[in-house]
């Protein structure tokens, strides 16, 4: 059985999501559902245009990644990890484009910055118009 599971790349995992019966039969259901969206909204972007439809987009990018995970020795009381600023583990921001259904990028960005407190600091406020 070893062999058998080793040869087909299977191996042991941690459950991560439980699900029940009536979860796995209303995916296929909303697969249909979604499928059927998709067919009307192809018909509607023929009537109007590919110019005349606009899907907007949003990405979070925080300032500085960190995976909360390390090596570190068996019993050790605690474990650091570097970061360029304490601040940057804290903060990030999210930027929001627009594209056509015609591919064609549309010249409007929304940049969110997500400041602690939602205020922004005194250096911040200076330099903004």
């Amino acid at each position: 059985m070893y062999r058998f599971k080793r040869s087909i790349g299977i191996v042991s995992r941690q459950i991560t999501k439980f699900v029940t019966k009536r979860h796995v039969a209303e995916e296929e259901v909303l697969r249909e559902r979604a499928a059927q969206f998709v067919k009307e909204v192809r018909k509607c972007t023929e009537k109007v245009g590919g110019d005349s439809v606009y899907n907007p987009d949003q990405s979070e990018f925080n300032l500085e990644f960190h995976s909360g995970r390390t090596l570190d020795f068996r019993g050790s009381k605690a474990t650091m990890a570097e970061a360029q600023s304490l601040n940057s583990l804290t903060h990030s921001y999210t930027m929001q484009l627009v594209v056509s259904a015609d591919g064609r990028l549309l010249p409007i960005l929304l940049i969110v910055l997500q400041e602690m407190g939602g205020k922004f600091g005194p250096i911040v406020q200076e330099k903004m118009f």
